[in-house]
């Protein structure tokens, strides 16, 4: 039936239709107002209207001039701006009317001849100027219709075809069957959303349009309304919560439960804007409504705490949320920097963004978005300010946020007193000129060593990489090194167990560059070998990293990814690494799956984590190093790890290798002429 509410009060009057029995025709799919304040309702089995007081409904057909059987099945309805109230069936387009107790059903064909085709209408929509209609005519076989949008005059009628989809050489997404509004902007553009196709911006004058889907940002493309507020933001309903759209900036944002939405999925035709610009959408648990104009976001400036400091062999638990002046001192061997940070405010904790700098080293702030950490390894000595700020949920920032203070001490051969010694003996140097001759000599075989090493280094870590992706499980793997212009230390390999049950993948980055990371990276491989099959990940990163602090390599660190793969499941650990991204086929979601820990070499005795989960059958699982999402192109912005994410997200459904290519084209878009900084590592393992 048709519910009555009664919005000031609440009060809820349900009206059922006198002939609905037996539970039919008492589902209505459809409903409008006449100008006399009636309302009619479509069913899948009658047609039903109510009287002028929006009581005692009854089926339309039992008054009406017209059967069943003439009209067809009925569409739609169309009040339009001459009070003429349309009903469009699947064979004609009608103007309705009552007349005392009777229903009076016009074929507007036989007004105007050229209305004779304008049949099987299911989507329309009037100009706001009310000089013409804009209708959506729908493919049907049986009637010859094809799927067309067509401009009607509002005086002559005269039937302008804008689009038709089947001869058209840039076809709009969805424009075959997927349909479910026509709204025109005030710009005087025209709004079509879709069933699974988004949202597509059409110009009639030009015949131009944009689309928007999941590629352009829109965070779900099932939309069944779409409307304006009187700021040109456009709002819409779907199956993923209501969705605000900024046409200027061409940004999309998700109203969630935590926003108060009566469920993520909403309805086709269970809509509606007031003139006063309030917004109604009914979805599966009741309806929202709301007026966008009058809509304040969240004003409160989150709490911004630095929750902890670590230098290499030190951890501080410090929840500072404030600008005080105290200071930590930093020796020069402790250069390994780390700190964990939180922007507070509980509406919506998961939209929380941060940004982070380290004033005296860093030019810009890093925008982390939802990361809350951030390292620095070998800052030159001095004295730096670490500053953190941060938002809440609708974007408004703490720009005062958290800072602290730390020096860092310089070694015994960097400070002021060795610095005179040295300006004393080269004052008393009486072969000045022969030393600064040997200096120059001894700078450019220093620099010819340099690329040596590095040409070395770049070779040894390729050697490094296994030959080939083994073929078991029924996994899809595809793996790759972006070298960069200085040779890191990133490192990738496969370990099939005897057994065939299972397959470890390893993912690592050594801390430094050169000689050191490739020793790093040696060592890491030799661990591997010598460590027992048939453990758990946690366990060999647990015993990894007993053997690389025993070893001692100085400041050098290795962060490390481990997943161990079986039939159906995956065990996965991490020590410092960048997360992995979980593909899910089914959902077509994707799982940031980011372990807080160390790297290995960190602390003696330290564990880690380990989680297991579902791995079926279309899943994957990416696993990258910090080369792509910190990846700087030529204004100095990094690519961001939601990039990544979203490039995961778009792609999970293609092959391996196929996924691959779209994360290093990600990589070489965003930087353009630029090589990259570090080296970008990509491991994707798909199940087949």
């Amino acid at each position: 039936g048709v519910e009555h509410i009664k919005i000031k009060t609440k009060e809820v009057q349900n009206h059922t239709p006198q002939n609905a029995t037996q539970g039919r025709g008492t589902s209505l799919w459809f409903i409008r107002e006449d100008a006399g304040g009636r309302i009619w309702g479509r069913t899948n089995y009658d047609l039903f209207v109510s009287d002028k007081n929006k009581q005692n409904f009854k089926s339309a057909w039992d008054v009406s001039n017209a059967s069943f059987k003439e009209t067809g099945q009925i569409r739609q309805f169309m009040l339009d701006s001459k009070n003429r109230f349309w009903v469009f069936s699947n064979k004609k387009s009608w103007w309705v009317s009552v007349l005392e107790d009777s229903i009076v059903w016009t074929d507007v064909a036989k007004k105007h001849k050229s209305m004779k085709g304008v049949i099987n209408i299911q989507g329309n929509t009037q100009s706001k100027d009310g000089k013409f209609f804009l209708f959506y005519k729908s493919w049907d076989r049986e009637l010859g219709v094809k799927d067309q949008l067509l401009k009607v005059s509002n005086t002559s009628f005269k039937v302008d075809t804008l689009y038709d989809h089947e001869t058209a050489l840039k076809k709009i997404p969805g424009f075959d069957g997927s349909i479910t509004s026509l709204y025109e902007a005030s710009d005087g553009a025209f709004w079509i959303t879709t069933y699974g196709e988004g949202i597509t911006r059409y110009n009639i004058n030009t015949g131009n349009f944009k689309h928007y889907g999941l590629r352009e940002g829109l965070p779900n493309s099932y939309i069944y309304s779409i409307y304006e507020d009187n700021f040109g933001h456009m709002w819409m309903s779907s199956n993923f919560g209501i969705i605000k759209f900024n046409p200027d900036e061409e940004s999309f944002r998700q109203f969630g439960m935590a926003d108060g939405i009566q469920n993520f999925e909403y309805n086709q035709s269970s809509n509606a804007q007031m003139k006063d610009g309030t917004l109604f959408f009914g979805g599966l648990s009741g309806i929202n409504y709301f007026n966008p104009n009058t809509l304040k976001d969240n004003p409160n400036k989150p709490t911004v705490i630095i929750g902890s400091f670590s230098k290499t062999d030190s951890i501080f638990s410090l929840h500072k949320s404030d600008n005080s002046e105290e200071t930590y001192n930093v020796y020069y061997d402790e250069k390994d920097l780390s700190f964990n940070f939180a922007s507070i405010d509980y509406r919506d904790p998961s939209r929380n963004e941060h940004a982070y700098m380290m004033e005296g080293y860093d030019e810009y702030w890093t925008y982390s978005g939802t990361r809350r950490y951030a390292s620095y390894t070998n800052l030159p000595p001095g004295d730096y300010t670490f500053r953190v700020k941060g938002s809440n949920n609708d974007g408004v920032w703490n720009e005062e946020g958290a800072s602290l203070k730390i020096k860092i001490l310089p070694a015994p051969w960097e400070t002021v007193w060795a610095y005179m010694l040295y300006f004393a003996t080269t004052g008393f140097g009486i072969f000045g000129y022969v030393k600064r001759q040997r200096r120059l000599q001894a700078r450019a075989m220093e620099e010819q060593h340099r690329e040596e090493e590095l040409e070395e280094a770049r070779q040894f870590q390729l050697d490094m990489l296994p030959k080939t992706t083994p073929d078991m499980l029924n996994l899809d793997i595809a793996a790759t090194i972006q070298t960069a212009s200085e040779v890191g230390g990133d490192y990738y390999d496969f370990f099939p167990q005897n057994n065939g049950e299972s397959l470890y993948v390893v993912v690592g980055d050594a801390t430094g560059h050169g000689m050191t990371a490739g020793m790093m990276v040696s060592i890491t491989k030799a661990g591997l070998y010598g460590i027992p099959p048939s453990i758990a990940p946690n366990d060999i990163t647990k015993r990894l990293n007993r053997v690389i602090k025993n070893i001692d390599l100085g400041w050098n660190r290795m962060a490390i990814n481990v997943a161990r793969f079986w039939e159906g499941r995956v065990e996965f650990t991490s020590a410092a690494m960048p997360p992995a991204y979980h593909y899910h086929k089914d959902t077509g979601n994707v799982d940031e799956i980011l372990l807080e820990g160390l790297p290995l070499g960190s602390f003696q005795g330290e564990t880690f984590s380990l989680v297991d989960f579902e791995f079926k059958q279309g899943d994957s699982l990416v696993f990258i190093s910090d080369g792509l999402p910190e990846a700087t192109n030529q204004t100095e912005q990094m690519l961001g790890y939601q990039a990544v994410q979203d490039c995961v997200k778009a792609n999970g459904h293609q092959g391996a290798n196929d996924q691959k290519q779209a994360l290093l084209d990600l990589g070489s878009a965003w930087l353009g002429e630029l090589r990259n900084q570090d080296d970008i590592t990509i491991v994707v393992v798909k199940k087949k």
